[in-house]
């Protein structure tokens, strides 16, 4: 793969501006006909993983800056989950994600750790909120793929792993790669309405949303092609996924 994706000590600011493409809905694939992305079952996997995620985190005596961004991460994926599937949960668990990170970023750990207490099991009816305002950031998303090092999950360097492998790819593996195809796809559908409000030279949302459909386009393949365990096709969409996030990063820096 390209540099970016085999140096193993990316700053933060890389592994967003890498991210920032990710932001049009594509035709045929839960885009412009409006189908969600996620099924139900893929839904409540998610959401599952990450409330137990925040509940964990948030039970900690002590939450550093790394931790934190790892919270917002996880919380800011839940309202990406919410906006990609049809579940009837959605209506609650978007909202209780905002409601958390709102109180993340003002430090009130206590009212966070409750409203992650409500998200697992997910509610399944009317959740009192305490009007706190709703804000979310793109770069909270952009942490999943930012190296653990200075607070991500680190999902940009997994993926280049991949590229060293020399092994076939396991049904471990495969499975893994079906699921961060589709959180991919996600993210990318929820990070359009974070585009740029104005055109600043070649930094224009028309070019923010061509790369953003080659990026959702090309991670809906990857997982298409690891739930098939189709290891070509996989092997291709992963450099795909690096060659979109190359050409993204030339622009949006």
């Amino acid at each position: 793969m390209e540099q970016h994706m085999t140096n193993r000590t990316l700053p933060l600011t890389l592994a967003a501006a890498c991210g920032l493409m990710l932001a049009l809905n594509s035709p045929g694939r839960g885009g412009q006909d409006k189908k969600p992305i996620l099924t139900d079952e893929q839904f409540n996997k998610f959401v599952a993983a990450d409330a137990k995620f925040l509940n964990e985190a948030l039970a900690k005596e002590k939450i550093d800056k790394k931790l934190t961004r790892k919270i917002q991460a996880s919380a800011s994926l839940i309202i990406a989950y919410s906006g990609n599937s049809t579940n009837p949960a959605t209506a609650h668990s978007r909202p209780l994600a905002e409601h958390l990170l709102w109180r993340v970023e003002e430090g009130d750990w206590q009212t966070a750790k409750g409203y992650a207490a409500k998200l697992d099991p997910l509610p399944t009816k009317k959740v009192i909120y305490d009007g706190a305002q709703f804000k979310t950031d793109v770069v909270h998303l952009m942490y999943f793929f930012a190296s653990e090092k200075v607070g991500g999950f680190g999902v940009e360097m997994e993926l280049g792993n991949y590229d060293d492998q020399k092994d076939k790819i396991s049904d471990a593996q495969f499975t893994r790669l079906t699921e961060l195809g589709y959180k991919m796809a996600v993210i990318a559908k929820d990070a359009e309405r974070f585009g740029p409000e104005k055109d600043k030279g070649a930094a224009t949302k028309k070019n923010w949303n061509a790369f953003a459909t080659d990026m959702r386009e090309t991670s809906l393949s990857l997982a298409t092609a690891a739930t098939a365990k189709n290891e070509t096709d996989v092997r291709q969409a992963l450099k795909k996924l690096d060659s979109a996030c190359t050409n993204c990063h030339d622009v949006f820096k």
